[in-house]
């Protein structure tokens, strides 16, 4: 075997509509948050939402797009399903090269 040869992994470019549902899901995920915090949505039933959002964008990228989901999009779904809104919307900015 030689050393140096394995092939790199590819990051996903995302064509601007894709930027787009994304964006689109970051201010819906930001909303709840948000809302999460002010008290007019339980922690419950926000992470619920955070991660049907999450699992909507990843359905929407995959039907319009074809050619499937990022993984990075899977774990903030299962991080947004525990109630850490705030390191899903983070892992959806990294997504679209945001720094926040």
């Amino acid at each position: 075997m030689v050393f140096g040869t394995e092939p790199q992994r590819k990051s996903r470019r995302f064509v601007d509509w894709e930027r787009d549902l994304i964006r689109e899901a970051l201010r819906d995920l930001e909303d709840i948050q948000a809302r999460k915090t002010n008290g007019t949505l339980r922690p419950g039933p926000a992470a619920d939402v955070a991660k049907s959002v999450i699992h909507r964008l990843g359905r929407d990228l995959d039907h319009k797009g074809k050619h499937g989901t990022p993984a990075s999009l899977s774990r903030a779904e299962l991080i947004a399903g525990n109630g850490w809104i705030p390191e899903a919307i983070q892992i959806l900015d990294t997504m679209i090269g945001g720094a926040r």
